[in-house]
């Protein structure tokens, strides 16, 4: 679901840049930058409008006491609807007693997210943090500007903009796939380690001394490389994983910091790059790409795999207790009470 919500944000980018292009025709009329503002906010209403339709979360429902509307909301993700099901069965007991225990805890506070969840919080800003070091607006926000000073003209670079968007739009539809099926570790690990190879890439077509058209083609055909691999890793990834680890309790406050981290760290890459290739030109490529670097070491040897398992199997893999009784016993109940259910539907059948 999180990377289906990736895709439509980074297709609202891909028609920005498409936008931006059309109206690239009417200058030098006022309409030029009037126009991409009267589109945005006719979106805002239709996004505010189908606010009103997003369902509440089975754990948030279970929590206020809506139990049949929790377990419904779990039938339908899992099972088509069908609330009999084993496997949707063994998750509604698990989120039950799960939201047994933290209520007996109360709400976490600001200081618990460093103390008692100071690794889930680690992972969330770091993982938000690096979705913009590896430098993913650096090409947005400047490809333009970028695509110029290679030699393409006025009219030509933002037409080859919105062409690169599309390519990195249809990326991000492979997620939906891998996320589950590779895993979210593998996914951040390859993508860090593709996309300083293809930086650094750009690096050597940003100083070799070749014809224009090939030096500026060259750069560009790896930039689109660049955010194909973005958009199927450490586009939605960062997104995904932060909205798994963090506890019902203290999930609010997680994602607060981790989303902080995020736009912390875009005003920052958006006011230092300028400067950056001003002042060491392309080798700012190769910053960018040990950033790509370290953060595929970060994932290696610090993150915890999500794929495949529920909010309370996650909470135990952190090391933390998820259920007021043992949680052995708990997830061993979960499959046996999962396991009659079918055998039950089966008999009558």
């Amino acid at each position: 679901m999180v990377g289906i919500e990736y895709t439509f944000l980074i297709a609202g980018y891909m028609l920005s840049c498409w936008v931006d292009y059309g109206f690239n025709f009417t200058l030098p009329s006022s309409m030029s930058w009037q126009g991409p503002f009267i589109i945005q906010i006719a979106l805002s209403f239709l996004l505010l409008v189908m606010s009103f339709y997003l369902p509440e979360t089975p754990r948030w429902l279970a929590k206020a006491g809506f139990l049949k509307e929790s377990l419904q909301t779990v039938a339908d993700l899992h099972s088509n609807g069908d609330v009999e099901a084993e496997h949707v069965q063994k998750v509604f007991l698990e989120i039950q007693e799960a939201v047994r225990y933290e209520e007996s805890l109360g709400s976490a506070g600001w200081t618990e997210m460093f103390t008692r969840y100071r690794k889930r919080t680690i992972i969330g800003i770091t993982v938000q943090m690096f979705a913009q070091l590896n430098g993913i607006n650096i090409i947005s926000f400047y490809l333009p500007s970028t695509l110029a000073a290679v030699g393409f003209s006025e009219r030509k670079s933002p037409l080859f903009t919105g062409a690169n968007a599309i390519p990195y739009t249809a990326a991000t539809v492979a997620t939906w796939w891998l996320a589950d099926h590779w895993g979210r570790r593998p996914l951040l690990i390859l993508g860090g380690v593709l996309m300083a190879a293809l930086l650094s890439i750009v690096r050597v077509f940003n100083e070799a001394d070749l014809a224009p058209n090939t030096k500026a083609y060259g750069q560009y055909a790896f930039i689109m490389l660049y955010n194909i691999v973005y958009g199927i890793t450490w586009g939605p990834m960062p997104w995904l994983l932060p909205a798994e680890i963090f506890p019902l309790r203290g999930r609010s406050k997680g994602m607060a910091l981790a989303t902080a981290s995020n736009w912390i760290f875009n005003f920052i890459i958006g006011m230092v790059a300028p400067d950056a290739f001003a002042g060491i030109h392309g080798f700012f490529y190769v910053v960018i790409a040990g950033f790509c670097l370290f953060s595929a070491g970060l994932a290696y040897w610090y993150y915890v795999e999500t794929a495949g398992h529920t909010l309370e199997e996650i909470a135990v893999a952190f090391g933390d207790k998820a259920f007021v009784a043992e949680d052995d016993e708990i997830m061993g109940t979960a499959d046996l009470k999962g396991a009659q259910h079918s055998e039950k539907r089966g008999s009558m059948g």
